[in-house]
């Protein structure tokens, strides 16, 4: 299975780039079925997406830097998306990102409870549809 790399989002990001995150899980849905059904091969993106703060920047030295983010919430997008793979889902948020999205563009789906490593109490994350 393939997965697309978690991720957090800005307070003013998420309704940005959240369809985009359905758009990745569609194009890849369509590329998985016309490109690798014939091989018998799944294709599958697993997204998982938290809230919160996060410390961003470049690391490395002048030959060689790489952007990078850092903290709890990184952490949780993580563990999120490996869940997606476990829960046969495409799309987790976490129960923060939820309650930031526009309910005219999303769908809710099926809510799980996560004891995530790292994590003293249970996680709550959400599978999200796009509307139509």
């Amino acid at each position: 299975m393939e997965r697309l790399k978690s991720f957090s989002s800005a307070r003013g990001g998420l309704q940005q780039r959240l369809p985009r995150v359905t758009a990745l899980r569609m194009a890849g849905s369509r590329y998985g079925r016309s490109t690798l059904a014939a091989k018998r091969n799944e294709f599958r993106l697993g997204v998982g997406v938290a809230y919160g703060p996060t410390v961003t920047g470049a690391v490395g030295f002048s030959l060689k830097k790489q952007f990078t983010a850092i903290g709890d919430t990184v952490n949780v997008a993580a563990r999120l998306q490996s869940e997606t793979r476990k829960q046969q889902v495409d799309l987790l948020v976490s129960d923060t990102v939820k309650s930031h999205l526009m309910a005219d563009f999303f769908e809710v789906g099926e809510s799980f409870e996560f004891d995530l490593k790292g994590k003293s109490s249970k996680v709550i994350a959400h599978e999200i549809r796009p509307r139509g």
